[in-house]
């Protein structure tokens, strides 16, 4: 917050864990297997979320398939050849928990993994998801989000940063 020029505060913890900011900033904090990730932004109406994911194996990448990703999903990750299946499938469901995140302030509820889908790599270093159903008036269903993602050794790391009256305009 100190390179933002903004007082340093201490963050809370609101409802399902999420940071409270002070006015004029927005943020999201993610956390895996000792690593830690953190994007903050000097402007309160700007929806940001980032996260952080151990590239899984054995019963996590199990359990990631099964829970996070649908039956498409799974099928273009075992299909696709552009990345080893166990990172792609953290890099779909990092995004959808950096998605998730980003979206909290506008929703204000958990999502569940089915309420967005993966669409494909856009790029080097963007994927891209689209919400399933309306949650929103801004967020209608088909929307397309771009998150941006890093890949380093045994994790993976994605983020997204979205202005709130641009959401519409991403289709």
């Amino acid at each position: 917050m100190e390179i933002l020029h903004h007082p340093s505060a201490s963050i809370a913890i609101g409802e399902w864990g999420a940071p409270i900011w002070p006015s004029g900033v927005s943020g999201s904090i993610s956390h895996s297997q000792g690593k830690c990730a953190r994007l903050v932004v000097a402007d309160d109406a700007t929806l940001v979320g980032i996260d952080i994911e151990k590239v899984p194996a054995g019963a996590s990448l199990q359990a990631i398939l099964q829970e996070a990703l649908n039956a498409e999903e799974r099928d273009r990750i075992f299909r696709q050849t552009m990345f080893d299946a166990p990172i792609l499938a953290a890099l779909i469901f990092s995004a959808k928990e950096t998605l998730y995140k980003a979206l909290y302030p506008i929703v204000l509820e958990f999502l569940r993994f089915d309420a967005v889908v993966f669409n494909g790599i856009r790029g080097d270093e963007t994927l891209s998801l689209s919400m399933v159903h309306a949650l929103h008036d801004a967020i209608p269903r088909n929307q397309e989000i771009l998150i941006q993602f890093e890949i380093g050794g045994e994790f993976v790391k994605t983020w997204a940063i979205i202005e709130r009256g641009t959401l519409h305009s991403f289709r």
